[in-house]
């Protein structure tokens, strides 16, 4: 049980990390090398799909990309606060102790700190990500991007630094007045625990805190 919780409260850190599952760690994320190989879909229910890839980063390493999507009734507007938004993102991305927006002009971006809880003996993991919001991308929808950066925030006493994650969200206005959310990560973080053991629990926790994102939009249109 306590080995659930470490994980629960350590992979993206919690929750929406993608794997991770790489030769080496680097100090700071990298973007995939083109051309992106195609999704796989792994999973799927009345709600949610899940697709899975693996990438190659630019020092020919691999690491593996997961993406989750579903439709709702939502406007696009009612789904930006929520996933981009030090406010937003602890009502249903679980293990979050803190959130908070944190001024850095120089950025020209929104740049929000997480801090994740992780239960004694194991120590607290933090991320400080850049969110990059684009409204005028093809076929009427809204770009998020997340990227990590720990360079920006200075380290803190016991608890660990998130310094590699990527995550791409895009809500495309679809049929019938549906709205498609689409969300997308990876990290090359290594693995905590050995990736028989990791990989059900992260594929549990994204599944997870995305359908926890599907029923908090469904309650906001009650």
């Amino acid at each position: 049980m306590m080995l659930l919780n470490f994980l629960s409260s350590t992979l993206i850190s919690l929750t929406l990390i993608a794997g991770g599952e790489t030769e080496g760690i680097l100090e700071n994320p990298s973007n995939p090398t083109p051309p992106e190989p195609t999704w796989e879909m792994v999973d799927q229910d009345d709600i949610l799909t899940i697709y899975e890839r693996w990438i190659t980063l630019p020092d020919g390493r691999k690491t593996r990309e997961r993406k989750g999507e579903f439709y709702t009734d939502n406007h696009p507007d009612e789904i930006v606060p929520l996933v981009a938004s030090s406010s937003g993102i602890k009502h249903w991305m679980r293990g979050v102790e803190e959130s908070r927006e944190i001024d850095f002009p120089q950025t020209g971006n929104k740049t929000v700190y997480i801090l994740f809880n992780a239960p004694w003996p194991f120590k607290n993991r933090d991320l400080v990500t850049e969110i990059r919001t684009i409204d005028n991308c093809d076929e009427g929808c809204t770009d998020i991007f997340f990227s990590a950066r720990g360079d920006m925030l200075p380290e803190y006493k016991n608890v660990i630094r998130m310094l590699s994650y990527e995550s791409h969200w895009q809500l495309t206005s679809a049929y019938n007045g549906l709205t498609k959310v689409s969300f997308s990560a990876y990290s090359d973080t290594e693995p905590v625990v050995p990736r028989w053991i990791q990989d059900p629990v992260t594929e549990k926790l994204f599944k997870d805190n995305l359908l926890n994102l599907h029923e908090l939009l469904t309650q906001n249109l009650k």
